[in-house]
């Protein structure tokens, strides 16, 4: 059987997709994907800060500012 590969993108959206469960707790999600609580919280406010969208944003991807 072939090991599964993710990209660290689909791996930012299965986290936010269990955190938002509520059925583990920062800490426990933090344990099985290998994270530090200071990434899991910028992961965690980006997709706060940016609703649904927010996770496209750790594609490095900049807002873009208005007249530029």
């Amino acid at each position: 059987m072939p090991w599964k590969t993710t990209t660290p993108m689909e791996e930012a959206l299965r986290f936010v997709t269990l955190a938002q469960t509520e059925r583990f707790t920062l800490t426990e999600l933090c344990g099985q994907f290998c994270i530090s609580r200071r990434h899991a919280n910028r992961v965690w406010l980006r997709n706060v800060e940016l609703d649904s969208g927010g996770v496209g944003s750790l594609r490095g991807e900049k807002k873009q500012e208005a007249g530029r």
